[in-house]
């Protein structure tokens, strides 16, 4: 069964959208950075019909300025998501 995971701004956090807009994430892609070996994140979204990515360095700390949610308007942890996709092999390493 496919799932449907959205991420909201929060705080001071402006971007996507403002802090009132829950956005579909439409895909992802890990990326290991080159100097310290370390995953980072993308999640791609839609704001106003135009692809946004929004960048998550450090997903196993507190993020601050994001919320997640499923589709049922349960709170998701980006964890949570990582592995969702991961395991439909739709994250792209590069």
């Amino acid at each position: 069964m496919d799932k449907t995971y959205y991420l909201k701004a929060t705080g001071a956090n402006r971007y996507a959208g403002g802090s009132f807009s829950w956005l579909k994430i439409r895909g992802f892609k890990a990326i290991k950075d080159k100097n310290s070996g370390k995953e980072v994140y993308e999640l791609e979204v839609r704001i106003r019909d135009q692809e946004k990515f929004v960048m998550v360095a450090n997903p196993y700390g507190k993020l601050e300025n994001l919320k997640f949610k499923d589709e049922i308007g349960k709170p998701a942890s980006f964890i949570q998501i990582i592995q969702y996709f991961k395991n439909k092999s739709i994250g792209l390493k590069v």
